[in-house]
């Protein structure tokens, strides 16, 4: 039974039991003022009618009749006339009973009064008494409306209460209804606190939920430390804090298999010829100082791109993975000369050889030719003993000049923008039971009979600064396709559009012309975009929400530091790096991180989806670690 109903039960209850003993003290006090009123009019009436009986004694036939007379009113009980030698000469009664209520109410409250009793005397002398009694159901019939009156005073407070009771309960237990959204928020990830009731009983309660936000805040910082220590340990070289070989080879090799990637991926790798040398003049100690801030600036320059990965492939070489960047060769400078500034600031030789090689990771290459072909270009330069960089390429392909290649491709994607020719790509996310979850997209360049794929002609359009263009069309796509279908799509955003500021009035402006489509769309970006832009990143989440389009994170894993910072931000998903997941079968340590980060991303009711899934063996470790879905090349939907 409900709270509401109990009270309204427990209120009825009790007004009954008052309206019962008020029935009960004012029948009995009804009943003996009746008693005595009654007592004093029989006596009157006595009286009164032995005055008119005086008049009309002398004549026998003449007193029965004036008594007859008197009793056919219907207001007696009983007169009795009893002449003077004590015989009753005229007796007349009336034996009927009273019905219905004054009957109930006589059996409850029975109403006993003395009859009038008076003489009567003419000419100085008595003829007789005379004795009456009114009739006891005028009384009832008078108690029984004021019954009526107390009932219907009762049922009018009864109602009264009632309303009052609706208001009052209302307002006493709307705290409970913001209470209960706020758990239900709680559930789903949203840890806002309330405002403190008016009502002192329900405070304690208030101020204990607004406590849980804080806590689990805690909480999340502290299981984002265990994790990202975790990581650390596993992963990572214990001097420079850069990856170790294995994990960081596990996410070269999910750069190649990704199919979904819109970016290339270069491989650099420098090496600090003489290392061994070094460690022997200067001691390990100043070595290893110079190595720790050298893998410090490395992981800096690591988190200001997004997927970026770097790596103490072994005690001289350190290789720098790079989704995204078109020019290699800056890239292995950038290196170069980290690793340069950390022996100067350590007061190490400045002319200490750094001789770096760079290559492009393009479809078909594996792990070995890579490393192969860097090490063959950095042996050419190695040998010489300089800090030259060497390119690498497959076939030692020979590339257009930058300049060329950009003019080029400038021509060609605003063609195809102005002709309409991109086109949607999907790839499927499923849930742990083969269901889908979305369709993740990418866009496809229709040009000179061929399709380009993204990974393609992407990185030309991030050089040439039209990624939001590339965004918007994508958005367009999108919603088109779940007009067209229904299909719940996914869209992965740049940089570019969460930081320009008419990007939110453009999606708004989208996703209202396709308010029926827009919850069937879902948005996400990078881990590292979200957390350096987290004001917009909550910005565009907020926008989103407001068309019920779900919000998700990808590449999760790399900044777990971090992850506090998203627990204000209405999330419905995060999607862990593909680096992570690659061989999550066999590797413990990986398997270990992931059961953390799918608790984490529970308790923060969030869906933990793994990337990059290349076996069933690996999805079949993810849905035992607790993950919620995957993709990945070995992901189908049944009957695909």
């Amino acid at each position: 039974m409900s709270l509401s109903k109990r009270i309204w039960l427990a209120s009825s209850v009790l007004l009954a039991l008052l309206f019962a003993g008020c029935v009960i003290v004012t029948g009995l006090s009804a009943r003996s003022y009746m008693a005595d009123q009654l007592r004093i009019h029989n006596a009157e009436a006595a009286a009164l009618f032995a005055l008119t009986l005086a008049a009309s004694a002398r004549d026998e036939n003449q007193l029965e009749t004036t008594i007859a007379t008197q009793f056919d009113t219907g207001f007696y009980e009983m007169i009795r006339f009893d002449g003077a030698d004590g015989a009753p000469d005229i007796l007349l009664e009336d034996r009927s009973t009273a019905s219905g209520a004054a009957a109930l109410l006589g059996g409850l409250f029975p109403i006993e009064a003395e009859a009038g009793v008076a003489p009567v005397i003419a000419e100085q002398r008595q003829l007789g008494t005379l004795t009456l009694r009114h009739h006891t159901r005028h009384a009832y019939d008078g108690l029984q409306g004021i019954f009526r009156n107390l009932a219907l005073l009762f049922l009018g407070a009864l109602l009264l209460a009632g309303l009052l009771y609706n208001r009052l309960l209302a307002s006493s237990l709307r705290p409970l209804g913001d209470f209960a959204d706020q758990v239900k928020g709680f559930a789903a990830g949203r840890f806002e606190a309330s405002p403190e009731p008016a009502t002192p009983e329900l405070q304690p309660l208030a101020r204990s939920l607004n406590a849980l936000p804080e806590k689990f805040q805690e909480m999340l910082r502290q299981e984002s430390r265990r994790a990202d220590k975790l990581q650390r340990e596993s992963r990572v070289d214990k001097i420079t804090g850069l990856l170790n070989r294995e994990p960081f080879l596990q996410g070269v090799a999910a750069a190649i298999e990704s199919r979904s990637d819109k970016n290339a991926t270069s491989l650099s790798l420098v090496r600090l010829r003489g290392l061994a040398q070094l460690n022997q003049v200067y001691g390990r100690n100043a070595i290893d100082a110079m190595l720790k801030e050298a893998g410090a600036e490395l992981n800096r320059l690591v988190r200001q791109h997004s997927g970026w990965s770097a790596s103490r492939l072994n005690g001289s070489d350190f290789a720098l993975l790079a989704p995204g960047e078109f020019d290699e060769e800056e890239t292995a400078k950038n290196a170069q000369a980290i690793l340069r500034e950390a022996l100067q600031s350590h007061g190490l030789p400045g002319d200490v050889a750094l001789p770096g090689a760079f290559t492009r990771i393009i479809r078909g290459d594996t792990v070995s030719e890579l490393l192969n072909r860097l090490d063959g270009a950095l042996l050419a330069v190695d040998r010489e003993g300089e800090s030259a960089i060497s390119i690498s390429h497959k076939g030692d392909i020979q590339m257009k000049p930058i300049r060329e290649q950009l003019d080029q491709w400038r021509r060609i994607i605003l063609q195809a923008q102005r002709e309409h020719r991109f086109s949607l790509v999907r790839t499927p996310v499923v849930g742990r039971e083969g269901e889908l979850l979305h369709y993740e997209c990418t866009v496809s360049l229709a040009w000179e009979d061929e399709v380009l794929a993204a990974d393609v002609f992407m990185p030309w359009v991030k050089r040439l600064e039209l990624s939001g263009d590339i965004d918007q069309q994508l958005i367009d796509l999108a919603l088109q396709h779940i007009v067209q279908t229904d299909e719940p799509l996914c869209v992965s955003l740049s940089i570019t559009s969460i930081v320009e500021s008419g990007f939110l009035s453009w999606l708004n402006e989208r996703l209202s012309t396709y308010s029926a489509a827009a919850p069937r769309l879902s948005i996400e970006l990078p881990e590292n975009i979200a957390l350096r832009h987290l004001a917009n990143f909550e910005r565009l989440c907020s926008r989103a929400k407001d068309h019920d389009c779900s919000v998700g994170i990808e590449h999760l894993g790399h900044q777990l530091a971090g992850l506090g910072k998203l627990q204000d931000v209405d999330l419905d998903y995060v999607k862990v790096d593909a680096a992570f997941i690659r061989d999550i079968d066999s590797n413990v340590p990986n398997q270990a991180l992931l059961r953390t980060l799918c608790e984490m991303g529970h308790a923060a009711g969030l869906q933990v989806i793994g990337d990059g899934v290349g076996s069933e063996a690996e999805w079949n470790t993810l849905r035992e670690l607790g993950a919620d879905g995957a993709t990945g090349p070995a992901i189908k939907l049944p009957g695909g």
